[in-house]
């Protein structure tokens, strides 16, 4: 069954930000922005395209507050505000992080809480991450909850690129169900801009695949 298009889109706008942002501050006076642009394609074709912008900024070293947006092919617009603070940091770097966002979809209010868990990791491939994302989104017109966990390998073979695999699942009781896997690659062009390119695979849905272009600033 379909998603209603406002819960839809705000759960899109959730996946198209950053992976491995949930369990990590921003630096105190320090940006983070991307947007990108994703297609998904179907058993028969194009299916549908969607622009997100993402932008965090980090007002203390415990604060950091941001911005989901985005605008679907139909006009359907999505923007979320969050907080995003740390709760807990163990000796051997595993920390975990509270956000919480609220705005509009569909020109309908949404609230999503979180919880994120991350620690960072040593290969031999170079230095990464490994991530446990968790929302609980609600429509606060609709009243339909969807849950959603999202795990996440991010490593960095040099300073200039990064290899991202995830794999993300969402849930809405009586609506629908997803399960997805997402690899991407990074590439550093400037001192201060980085260029994404993503693939998803559904491994449910009649196995949609997505492709996404995405351009990373950080200052």
């Amino acid at each position: 069954m379909r998603l209603w298009p406002g819960l839809g889109i705000a759960l899109f706008c959730f996946l198209a930000s950053p992976v491995l942002a949930g369990a990590w501050q921003r630096e105190k006076g320090r940006w983070f922005m991307s947007t990108s642009s994703s297609f998904t394609i179907g058993e028969y074709g194009y299916r549908g395209y969607y622009g997100a912008y993402y932008g965090e900024y980090g007002l203390t070293d415990t604060l950091t507050l941001g911005i989901d947006a985005g605008v679907s092919e139909t006009g359907v617009a999505t923007v979320l505000f969050f907080t995003r603070q740390p709760v807990w940091q163990g000796k051997k770097g595993g920390r975990l992080a509270l956000e919480i966002a609220s705005g509009t979809s569909g020109g309908m209010p949404v609230v999503r809480p979180g919880l994120s868990w991350g620690q960072g990791l040593q290969t031999e491939w170079g230095p990464g991450r490994f991530a446990i994302d968790a929302a609980l989104t609600q429509n606060m017109t609709t009243g339909i909850f969807t849950y959603k966990v999202d795990t996440t390998i991010g490593i960095s073979p040099s300073d200039r690129w990064k290899a991202i695999m995830q794999f993300q699942a969402e849930f809405s009781p009586g609506l629908s169900q997803s399960l997805k896997i997402a690899p991407s690659v990074v590439m550093r062009v400037g001192k201060t801009t980085q260029l994404e390119l993503g693939v998803s695979q559904s491994l449910l849905d009649g196995g949609q695949t997505g492709v996404k272009l995405g351009l990373w600033m950080d200052f």
